[in-house]
């Protein structure tokens, strides 16, 4: 997966309007509704590319459709190539997939997003070029989030372009991708900055996910050849985020992995088979209530922990919890633990990480609210897994070497047996 990436830019122009967009897909593009015609109408679309060490717009111009297109309100669309892989993007599979975002918490969250705004059109005598402009500023999760469709503020801190002659030099910017992170967050649908430095967007989970469009739904994955059998993902971002990493990851590049990295449990290669019952029994361990619990899931080596860990989380974030791994190297876990959100944490390999173990707990402990917190240490033992004595005497279920991975039935953090 891959987060804002040049090459995936593109500008368009259809029935007199102009604006940006976004390669989802070598055959699909994300833009503002506003910016196309009606759903069948063609779209002239030519991609940002790099050539001779720097970028460029070339004049290739490929034709899209209006495949879905969202109502005045949820001004959004995809458009679908009339060719395969038009501008040759998809070739020797090095097109990551782009993951989707929703934002959670109350925190601004960095964000940046490339188009091709008014401002940076230069006209010298017949030629003309078409300039792409860096935008980067934060998303302001609770300003002016409550209209019928929501959008987010997008406060820019890398320059202003102000109302000229009527219109706005950030004209034509619409369309284009906003990202946080490594996550396509939204879409920016009103580009006159009515308040200076200011734009708005549209979440993409007003079009994709479980509140999202059926037809949006069912596009995506088709351009990707995968089936529709459910509503995409969208992993949630939040300020703070990087302490959690996703249930899976893809392989890297074809050059830059080998045989043994399709064993990894982070990459989920080999089909989750099997073990129903103690996913099960794990996910009704998560949904039980409200309040913060902690569960010990131990096990031998190579035995399945850390990959049913992994299910469990993949499992919960398409239920809308924020689930993830727990990254080895951080120790801040303040942003996740005030979330109001359902959580799942998953520490992998807890007993060679008890320090921070213990570090999450204390945090959770002092963060106590009424939204779910399930903490999931993974280890190959029982024992001395968190630092607090006290609280390593809860209940734990250790399984023989070669077992099936067990887990205790969960305490309440800061509670003992």
């Amino acid at each position: 997966m891959t987060g804002l990436d040049a090459e995936r830019l593109v500008a368009l122009s259809a029935e007199g309007k102009r604006g940006s967009g976004y390669l989802l897909t070598p055959d699909l593009v994300l833009t503002a509704g506003h910016c196309v015609g009606s759903k069948g109408s063609a779209v002239t679309v030519r991609k940002y590319c790099r050539r001779e060490g720097s970028y460029e717009l070339p004049d290739d111009r490929q034709t899209f459709l209006v495949a879905v297109k969202g109502s005045a309100e949820l001004d959004c669309a995809l458009l679908e190539s009339t060719v395969e892989d038009p501008f040759g993007t998809g070739q020797g599979g090095r097109h990551d997939e782009v993951r989707l975002g929703r934002l959670v918490g109350e925190d601004a969250v960095p964000a940046q997003a490339l188009g091709f705004p008014r401002s940076g059109v230069t006209e010298a005598g017949a030629r003309r070029w078409v300039n792409v402009e860096d935008v980067r500023g934060t998303v302001l999760p609770l300003t002016g989030s409550r209209r019928e469709v929501r959008r987010l503020n997008f406060q820019v801190r890398t320059g202003a372009s102000p109302a000229v002659q009527g219109s706005s030099l950030w004209s034509g910017l619409s369309g284009a991708a906003l990202f946080s992170g490594d996550h396509l967050v939204g879409v920016i649908t009103e580009d006159r900055a009515t308040i200076e430095g200011r734009l708005t967007a549209l979440p993409v989970g007003a079009f994709f996910g479980d509140d999202g469009l059926d037809e949006a739904n069912a596009c995506l994955p088709a351009t990707r050849g995968e089936a529709a059998t459910t509503r995409v993902a969208l992993d949630p971002v939040w300020a703070g985020g990087e302490s959690l990493t996703p249930a899976y990851s893809p392989l890297p590049l074809r050059d830059q992995w080998s045989e043994a990295d399709l064993l990894e449990s982070r990459h989920g290669v080999v089909p989750f088979r099997g073990r129903a019952e103690q996913l099960n029994e794990l996910v009704d361990w998560c949904e039980r209530g409200d309040g913060q619990r902690i569960r010990l899931l131990t096990g031998g080596g190579t035995v399945g922990k850390s990959r049913l860990a992994r299910e469990l989380c993949r499992t919960m974030a398409r239920r809308g919890w924020v689930a993830g791994v727990v990254d080895p190297l951080h120790v801040a876990f303040s942003s996740v633990c005030a979330l109001k959100e359902r959580r799942l944490l998953v520490v992998d390999d807890a007993d060679a990480h008890a320090g921070q173990l213990d570090v999450l707990l204390a945090e959770a402990a002092e963060h106590h609210g009424h939204d779910a917190l399930r903490v999931l240490a993974v280890a190959q033992r029982g024992g001395q897994v968190a630092g607090d004595p006290e609280r390593d005497r809860g209940p734990q279920t250790d399984g023989p070497a070669g077992a099936a991975p067990c887990a205790g039935r969960g305490e309440p953090i800061g509670q003992t047996a």
